[in-house]
């Protein structure tokens, strides 16, 4: 964060300073975790699901923060021995850290990218960071900051060196992502694709399709939009926009057309034109978001050979189909998060993986899809019988119906596990694995599936230090 004048943090919030000098100038970073504050930082408490942040102020102010925001309800409570520390007073503290940001991001010319979509946001805002890097200096969103408390806070790093930022920008409710770009005011928005995910929340796919359509109508007509136009509801929201869209997929009505796509144990090739663009990306369907990075990057006049070098530099990160040699064998994490159109997606990887050995799926609910759970688990059972996978082994009630409508629709029963508990899981994983197998671990977050990469990791490191014996 740039420094700034407690004057401007009055005129950005409408704050009323307790013990602070108007002298004082911060230049720290901002956070609501105390355990993270800098000297001439600020902390920003909120109120959690589990805690208030109110509660650890006298931490923060043991860390030195140069000053603390705190809301109105809590400062009318603060101790005699704190009064003379420097604070502001605000009326509500998340009201007040998305105004600041909005103030924050008016006084920037970073190029400001938003990133939406039932799937592929992460990947996508990955792959455009480690492009734009390339050429420029810039921040993008830390891991999954892309609520009403992230999207502030990503905005708050913009330094006045930082030539871009590139955000994720989320969605539980109709309205969200609209506020979010208030805050942020992107000038350049991609939509990778519209899915069932959080239809708990949502209610449906048409309320889906509105939620991330208040990324397009949300940029200026001097800004531009990338949209998946090979996603049909994608391709029916683009007129919504008021700035140029630009459609990026395989079909050729696109405008940025991807050809000789080839996928192969992680590696994703293919062209654009006359360039060849190579991705360490384990999965065709990540073409989505390297198109889009692609199309960011012609927008903005980088050329070609540079973005490729920055496409070179991507590198997926843990739970969102990253490979990684286990023991004796392949292991991709894909643990992150689980959707119908992931799981499929997902499928597909690991039936297009080249091994002499099994391809074994370890698949665990995809929640949060509402009264459609039952029909999008029978749905997923249905895909995996079809796909190129000799095993499965399933966790939790909405897996369980998975496996079930992959046994009717004609997998092999003797390849099917269903899981009541992690032991079972265990001995089935021991039973099943051998050298060379691959196996792929997904589920949604509440599932934690990344619990059983720990345990293979175990088994493997288990299985080096007990020597071979040797026959006589």
């Amino acid at each position: 964060m740039q420094p700034t004048t407690l004057n401007e943090l009055i005129d950005a919030t409408g704050g009323r300073p307790v013990g602070a000098a108007r002298s004082l100038i911060v230049s720290g970073p901002v956070t609501i975790d105390s355990r993270q504050v800098e000297p001439q930082g600020i902390f920003w408490p909120v109120a959690g699901e589990h805690q208030n942040g109110h509660a650890f102020l006298a931490d923060a102010w043991k860390r030195k923060a140069a000053l603390c925001v705190i809301d109105e309800q809590h400062a009318s409570h603060i101790g005699w021995s704190f009064r003379r520390r420097p604070y502001l007073v605000v009326r509500d503290t998340v009201e007040a850290l998305q105004q600041f940001a909005h103030f924050h991001r008016g006084r920037s010319d970073a190029f400001v990218v938003g990133i939406t979509g039932s799937v592929g946001k992460t990947t996508t805002r990955q792959m455009l960071h480690a492009m734009l890097s390339a050429g420029n200096r810039g921040v993008q969103s830390p891991a999954n900051f892309n609520n009403h408390l992230g999207v502030p806070l990503s905005l708050l790093q913009i330094t006045p060196e930082d030539e871009f930022c590139v955000l994720e920008l989320g969605a539980s409710h109709i309205g969200e992502i609209r506020a979010l770009c208030e805050i942020a005011q992107p000038e350049a928005g991609v939509l990778t694709t519209i899915a069932p995910a959080h239809l708990d929340e949502f209610g449906s796919l048409d309320n889906v399709m509105q939620a991330k359509s208040e990324l397009l109508t949300s940029i200026a007509e001097h800004g531009f939009a990338i949209i998946n136009g090979d996603d049909e509801r994608c391709r029916a929201l683009a007129v919504k926009s008021r700035c140029e869209v630009i459609f990026i997929g395989e079909h050729a009505f696109n405008d940025i057309v991807a050809t000789n796509v080839e996928h192969h144990n992680g590696r994703l090739t293919f062209r654009v034109g006359r360039t060849p663009f190579e991705v360490a990306a384990a999965g065709r369907h990540l073409l989505t978001s390297a198109l889009a990075t692609i199309a960011v990057g012609r927008q903005i006049e980088m050329d070609d050979d540079l973005i490729a070098a920055g496409l070179a530099n991507f590198r997926p990160v843990e739970g969102r189909c990253k490979p990684l040699v286990v023991g004796r064998w392949t292991v991709i994490d894909d643990t992150y998060n689980a959707s119908p159109s992931s799981v499929m997606a997902a499928c597909r990887v690991l039936a297009d993986w080249r091994t002499s050995g099994k391809k074994l799926l370890l698949l665990g609910d995809m929640l949060a899809l509402g009264d459609e759970s039952e029909g999008y688990h029978q749905q997923i059972g249905s895909f995996i019988s079809r796909a190129a996978i000799d095993r499965l082994i399933v966790v939790g009630e909405g897996a369980a119906l998975a496996a079930e409508q992959a046994r009717l629709s004609g997998m092999d029963p003797g390849c099917i596990g269903i899981c009541i508990d992690d032991a079972m899981a265990h001995f089935l994983l021991d039973l099943w694995l051998a050298p060379g197998d691959v196996v792929l671990i997904k589920g949604s977050r509440g599932m934690h599936m990344e619990r059983f990469i720990t345990y293979l990791s175990e088994q493997a490191q288990q299985t080096e230090e007990v020597p071979l014996k040797r026959s006589a």
